[in-house]
Order: C-alpha cells, then structure tokens, then sequence
C-alpha cells in the first residue's frame, strides 16, 4: 500500500538528473544539484521523465486499497476558496504573503488548495496542496509555487509540475460529480514558480524550463487528445519587490509578474 500518492517519485527524477552523488535523497532538493545543472543533463528525457511520474502516481492511486475507492477523493480537493487567516506567531515570509495575496480585494486569487487529501488514505497527503491559484479568466487558472527563500528553484519547479500531473489524474479518475468543480473543468493550467527575482540569481534553469514543457506537451498529446493546455515558467517579482510591503505595492508586483528566462 502506497503511504502517499507521491511515492517513488523523487526516485524518478533523482534517477533521471542523476544527482545520487549530492547529499541525501530526494537528491534534487540540494541547493549544490540547483546551482550545478546548468544545462540538461546528459541522457535526460523529459518525455520520459514526465511520464514515468505520472503512471508512478496512477500507479499508487489505483491500489485497490486506497480510500478512494471506497469513500472518494475528499470533497475539499480542488476547492476554489481563500483560506486568508494565520497564526499571529506564524512569521514566514512566505505564508505571510501568500496570506497578504489572497486577502487583496480580488476574487481571482485563491490558496492553499488541496489536491489529494484522502487519495491513499484519511491522513495522507493533507498538506500536498498548491499554495496559490489565479482565475485568469474562464476554465483557465495559474498553479503557482510561491518562494521567498526557501528550497530551491529547481524543486519549486518540481513540486508544482507534481501537483500539475495529479490535476491531470484527477480530472481522468474522479466522478464526474467532482469534476463539476471550477478548477477541475478548466481547459488551460499554467504551472508557474513565483518568487523575487534574487531567489533564482545563483541558478541557470532555462533547460529545465524548456524540457518540462515538452514533457507535459507530449503527455497532453499522447493520453488527453489535446483537451487540455498546460506549460510550465519560472516567474519572478519585478527587481523592486520586497516583502513586506503595503497593499498598493504587492498588487502592483502581482501585475508585474514576469518570466525569468
């Protein structure tokens, strides 16, 4: 039985960067693997890569004894809704803005949004959800991984296409009662990091940027006909930005927003 819906991916993409050699597994996760890729590795496939991960986690999914397919997914997976409160001794930076974000007088942006509480089990996976979602406009959204200094770039990157792919596990297995939901009929996902411009100043990513969009292209192609669009970008505050900052300032950085590569 799986323990999560994300088991034995970090396998996969430690394989496929063969980064074994730096630190403890999941090996990616090291600030040394971010500032060493500097161009794809030899032998990587992001054809490949991408879709090992996702059959690993259709995979753990349809184990016969997961609470799915007794119960259901949780109803709260994919909900579109602000979750605006915080502890008062919480003082991340990161959960402070993202908090901040979502209480800006808008109803386009969301967080905190599960996306597969009560797969494997009750218990499993609670905490795997997108930190923040924006309407962009009818059936398509942007997942966004936010970053202020934690992690690295090329892990960011990796959570969010995770989160990305089991979008696309659900939309294919949930009941059509679920798929209903707004986010779940989307027909364009933009998976996106999101952070100050420093945070990637030391990391050269743009290969990466590029072959998990052809990864997630072929997928699409290959098993959803086309009827969804989904990519991938690295994105960043303009240089200006520093958190914290008033209401008037973080609106007009979100309007900034801009690619990194």
């Amino acid at each position: 039985m799986a323990g999560s819906i994300t088991d034995g991916v970090t396998k996969i993409i430690d394989k496929a960067l063969d980064l074994s050699h730096i630190g403890k597994a999941p090996h990616f996760k090291h600030k040394k693997s971010c500032l060493s890729l500097k161009s794809t590795p030899a032998g990587f496939d992001a054809d490949l890569v991408i879709l090992q991960i996702y059959e690993q986690l259709v995979n753990n999914f349809k184990d016969p004894s997961n609470r799915f397919h007794s119960r259901g997914p949780s109803t709260e997976n994919w909900r579109f809704k602000k979750i605006p409160d915080i502890a008062k001794y919480n003082k991340s930076k990161e959960k402070t803005l993202e908090k901040a974000i979502v209480k800006l007088p808008s109803c386009d942006w969301v967080n905190q949004v599960p996306t597969s509480s009560g797969l494997v089990s009750a218990t499993s996976d609670k905490l795997r959800n997108i930190d923040l979602v924006y309407r962009l406009g009818l059936r398509e959204f942007e997942f966004i991984e936010l970053k202020v200094e934690s992690d690295t770039p090329m892990f960011a990157a990796f959570e969010i296409v995770i989160n990305g792919l089991i979008y696309l596990l659900s939309t294919e297995f949930y009941p059509k009662s679920n798929i209903d939901k707004e986010i779940l009929s989307a027909k364009a996902i933009h998976l996106q990091t999101l952070a100050p411009q420093n945070y990637y100043s030391r990391c050269s990513l743009a290969w990466l940027e590029k072959e998990l969009n052809e990864g997630l292209k072929k997928l699409l192609a290959t098993k959803f006909g086309r009827r969804i669009a989904m990519d991938f970008s690295f994105t960043s505050f303009p240089n200006s930005f520093t958190w914290p900052c008033k209401d008037k300032e973080l609106l007009g950085a979100l309007n900034s927003r801009a690619t990194v590569y």
